[in-house]
């Protein structure tokens, strides 16, 4: 034991004398022409399932990964590699990453200034526009970080889209190695150690812990480094465990290793556990994650819209010939759709409820991916409702259109558009947290969904009246049924709209500051007035109401999803 302690310090001193002095990424045997190989034999399985603390969220750390290169790049995956492989190599090869455009620039008019910078190259500039994209030494050039402060300072519109860019190049930076890496982590800076007593919620990186381990005290000491005090409550062995994998794991990687990087990777996952293993989240739970993570969002968004769809196609015929036997295969494909959406969030909010201790708090309605899948959700389960209290099959039909539209939005959008929209489990900003979140978020979401089935019946009308040439007789029902939803939709709106009020009051000191979403939302509401006076003032109700339904559809769209990609203001996480 002496001999083996006498040799892991000599280690360390060396490998920590190397990261002090940010050397390195020099010191690989690989190059990056024959690194292939290298890549395929890497097992990182073993480590997907540790947990970390990101954000106030406990997730394994393939959600972490998964959610980093998300918020970089826009896009699942770098070079088609696991998210968990990428964050590794970037913490240990960083030099292969600081000069590739992998920032994605996501406010369109920030990404088109920033391609008439004099320094570009017409190719470059070119490229720029098309695919949004920059390096992180291309963000900390001089002229770049000159043009971004002169931005801020005189254009106030822009600064939340240059603040949101100057967060993500931090969080490349730090997976790339902040010097903060460097020189206290072995393995990348994130925390994976829980916290040892109960009163501390904070879990902590390894850097962190440096001070409960004599052997790591030693090393640094040896290589001019000082330590942390150490922390109360950590077993000083269970952390030195931790230490030879790690340093394996380092050296493995800068040797292109494959076996020794993969005897590194499962030992730390076999240790981490046991750190403090009465704080540690159940295997099962981890599993459940990494499960969700690889097939949920996709199979469930896939299958969930099959049957929507199936149920609007079987409701509308039944609609159509009155037949009670279509109307009962559309239901049930209807309520298979349903429980299959409702099993969907609650896997979600059962993953995120480890991070909170209260079911409350872990709500799953805090990103765009979210409120989409929980708007559709409101709206099957008012269709529904009312369905089961009218009869008339119009309500399911329409809801299920919604559901459709919205989960197979959710699917195809990271791969049509190139670009993630929150589908990892994520967690708002400290001062958004409130009750008042969960109130106005889900009130809203309801409306939405209600404004979608409105436009549904508004265009099912319209084509019904115009392309089908029905009589104004025939359509009576089903502007019934469209007036009903737009009345719900009018007044649950309106509602979300005081409630969010109150939220911004509480969270930014103010009720009402015409952000973007703020003044879109209220010119939504005043469409859905206008639909209100207009049925009292002309003889054509249901044309105006459909053709207003559209309208209030496409500028409620645009506040939900475009003012994000296109304006800046404080709901852009949502």
């Amino acid at each position: 034991m002496r001999v083996h302690n006498c040799l892991l310090l000599t280690m360390l001193v060396c490998t920590l004398s190397l990261l002090s002095q940010g050397a390195w990424a020099q010191t690989s045997n690989g190059s990056t022409s024959d690194r292939s190989a290298f890549m395929e034999a890497v097992d990182v399985g073993p480590v997907k399932l540790l947990s970390v603390q990101d954000r106030q969220t406990i997730k394994t750390f393939d959600t972490f990964a998964r959610g980093r290169i998300a918020e970089i790049t826009g896009k699942r995956r770098i070079d088609g590699r696991e998210p968990v492989f990428t964050v590794l190599d970037m913490a240990y090869r960083p030099d292969l990453y600081s000069g590739r455009n992998l920032i994605k620039v996501k406010h369109l008019p920030l990404r088109l200034e920033l391609a008439e910078l004099p320094f570009l190259t017409t190719e470059e500039a070119d490229r720029l526009r098309q695919e949004g994209t920059i390096s992180l030494l291309f963000f900390i050039r001089s002229e770049v970080q000159d043009y971004l402060e002169a931005q801020q300072a005189s254009a106030m519109h822009k600064a939340d889209a240059i603040n949101k860019l100057g967060f993500q190049a931090a969080m490349l930076d730090e997976l790339l190695g902040a010097k903060e890496f460097r020189d206290r982590d072995i393995f990348p800076p994130v925390a994976l150690i829980p916290p040892a007593t109960e009163d501390d919620q904070i879990w902590k990186r390894q850097g962190d812990v440096v001070g409960n381990v004599p052997l790591m005290v030693g090393a640094r000491a040896e290589a001019g480094l000082s330590s942390p005090d150490p922390l109360p409550g950590y077993d000083g062995q269970r952390l030195q465990n931790l230490v030879l994998p790690t340093l394996e794991l380092l050296t493995g990687w800068n040797q292109e290793n494959a076996t020794q990087v993969n005897g590194a990777l499962a030992e730390i996952a076999q240790v981490v556990p046991g750190i403090v293993p009465e704080r540690y989240p159940a295997e099962s739970k981890r599993k459940a994650e990494l499960l969700y993570n690889r097939y949920g969002t996709s199979l469930g968004m896939i299958l969930g819209s099959a049957l929507y769809i199936g149920a609007t196609v079987f409701l509308l015929m039944a609609a159509r010939v009155l037949g009670p036997k279509l109307r009962i295969v559309g239901l049930t494909m209807f309520i298979a759709a349903f429980l299959l959406h409702t099993a969907a969030i609650g896997i979600r909010w059962w993953l995120v409820e480890k991070s909170h201790g209260d079911w409350f708090h872990a709500i799953p309605i805090k990103n765009q991916f979210e409120s989409v899948m929980f708007s559709a959700w409101f709206g099957a389960l008012i269709g529904l409702i009312l369905e089961f209290w009218k009869g008339k099959g119009l309500f399911a039909a329409a809801a299920g259109f919604v559901g459709a539209l919205s989960l197979t939005a959710l699917f195809t959008v990271p791969f049509v558009f190139n670009f993630e929209i929150g589908g990892q489990i994520s967690q708002v900003q400290g001062v958004l947290m409130s009750y008042w979140l969960y109130i106005h978020v889900t009130i809203v979401c309801a409306s939405y969904a209600l404004i979608g089935m409105s436009f549904a019946m508004g265009v099912a009308w319209l084509f019904g009246r115009f392309v089908l040439g029905r009589t104004l007789p025939q359509l009576a029902a089903l502007d019934q049924c469209h007036i009903t939803v737009m009345q719900l939709a009018f007044w649950m709106l309106g509602i979300g709209i005081i409630f969010g009020a109150v939220w911004a009051d509480m969270s930014w000191g103010r009720p009402w500051g015409w952000d973007p979403k703020e003044t879109f939302a209220l010119v939504t509401w005043i469409v859905y007035l206008m639909i209100v006076h207009v049925r009292i003032i002309t003889p054509k109700k249901a044309l105006w109401t459909s053709v207003l339904a559209i309208i209030g559809f496409a500028i409620m769209l645009f506040n939900w999803i475009g003012v994000n990609y296109f304006m800046v203001g404080l709901h852009s996480y949502a």
